[in-house]
């Protein structure tokens, strides 16, 4: 028999007990349907975790600080440290200086360092209206993704603004309110008569998030700003230090094998991530174990039913021995069976998966998730379900291959005798 000639055949033996196959495969999609939501529902919030992330800060930025060695804990006083100050807040962070950039930027991967400088400006105003603002530093070859506009050059004096001013400016949607010109009022902590207002062009908008995430601007213009609110003497204690792209975990761990050396610590990226999988991470798990007591209890079926059809089928077996068809073939037609059982139950599973996840990200995209571009709770990647449905289908040969042992090793003779 070709291989053609064993899956129509199997097909239609399917097809005798039809109720008996329709329970057995039902089973196996319930554990297909459960495991593709547990991977889609995973990829989604992933997806919206590194949209959110981003908003924040960059995939190529590690953020050092001196060692925690050097730090006090909650509760202690920290030891003085020649040349540093210490900044307010919990654990009373050491300062950082000139010097320490200039180390950082030795280290490898590091293409450049700036100081990590916050801005919190008086307000900025559009229009007649005047809101509380708070700026970071857009660093060169930085990839802080905006959901509408661009990322402004580092010559500009352009802004990017997180997602809620979209609605505090009046406006329906970011693209309103390109090239709209904003303008930000500090004053200057020494001389509080000593103030200054500074125009710029909105470029674009973050991503919608929990909390609302600085402001952007080009590093260059936040120096100048901080250097103007400080009165030439900004304090910080953190240093940006920039990769020439995202590091991968082990260069991401010989950053900060280097950093520890000298005395420093970093917290990359990939850190920041992990920090939100960690939780995510076990409920997949939670939720995958349904899945796997699911597929467990589709396997027993499958077993179950094919063991049925050998023995409705012990004489149909016996008279296909005997007019020449060998154990290989028998085996083969049974394996046959349980991988289109395996295959059916795969791809209704995920195909049901896919129609409710479809309907479901309708929902939450004008629900809860309105406003934040492209963000699906549910994503399907093609090569994780096509492997939902491989699984499914090695599961079924797995199921089936007792019962098609059983098949191939009947006597023709006592075959042909049962009644």
């Amino acid at each position: 028999m070709k291989p053609v000639d064993y899956i129509t055949t199997a097909q239609t033996n399917l097809g005798r007990s039809k109720a008996r196959t329709i329970l057995t495969v039902f089973a196996i999609v319930i554990g297909t349907f459960t495991l593709a939501m547990t991977t889609a529902f995973g990829q989604g919030v992933q997806q919206i975790i590194n949209l959110q992330l981003q908003a924040y800060t960059s995939p190529n930025l590690v953020f050092v600080t001196v060692a925690s060695g050097s730090q006090s804990t909650p509760g202690t006083i920290p030891p003085y440290q020649p040349g540093r100050q210490t900044t307010g807040g919990e654990g009373h962070q050491p300062s950082m200086n000139q010097h320490d950039i200039d180390v950082i930027k030795t280290m490898p991967y590091v293409s450049a360092a700036y100081p990590n400088l916050r801005v919190s400006a008086d307000y900025i105003q559009y229009g007649a209206g005047k809101y509380l603002i708070s700026l970071a530093g857009l660093y060169p070859g930085s990839q802080v993704s905006p959901v509408s506009g661009s990322l402004p050059d580092q010559n500009s004096s352009g802004i990017i603004l997180p997602y809620p001013y979209i609605q505090t400016f009046g406006a329906s949607s970011g693209e309103e309110l390109l090239g709209k010109t904003v303008t930000v009022h500090l004053t200057n902590q020494a001389d509080p008569n000593k103030q200054e207002d500074v125009k710029m062009a909105i470029t674009g908008f973050l991503a919608d998030t929990v909390h609302t995430p600085d402001a952007f601007i080009p590093v260059n213009n936040l120096t100048t700003l901080a250097d103007f609110q400080s009165n030439n003497k900004p304090v910080y204690s953190e240093v940006a230090a920039v990769t020439s792209q995202p590091l991968s975990t082990g260069q991401d761990q010989a950053l900060k094998n280097a950093l520890s050396a000298h005395g420093y610590s970093g917290l990359s990226y990939l850190d920041t991530q992990n920090n939100f999988r960690r939780p995510l991470q076990i409920v997949k798990y939670g939720l995958s174990g349904f899945a796997g007591v699911a597929l467990l209890a589709a396997a027993i079926g499958i077993v179950n039913t094919l063991l049925m059809a050998v023995f409705e089928r012990t004489q149909e077996i016996g008279l296909l021995k005997a007019l020449g068809m060998r154990r290989r073939g028998i085996f083969t037609l049974f394996i046959a069976e349980a991988l289109a059982i395996g295959f059916w139950g795969g791809v209704i599973g995920v195909g049901l998966a896919v129609i409710f996840g479809r309907v479901a990200n309708n929902i939450l995209v004008h629900g809860i998730f309105r406003g934040v571009a492209d963000t699906h709770l549910l994503v399907f990647p093609i090569a994780y379900m096509a492997a939902i449905i491989g699984g499914a289908m090695l599961l079924g040969v797995i199921a089936g291959t007792l019962p098609a042992l059983r098949a191939s090793r009947l006597d023709p003779i006592e075959a042909l005798r049962r009644e």
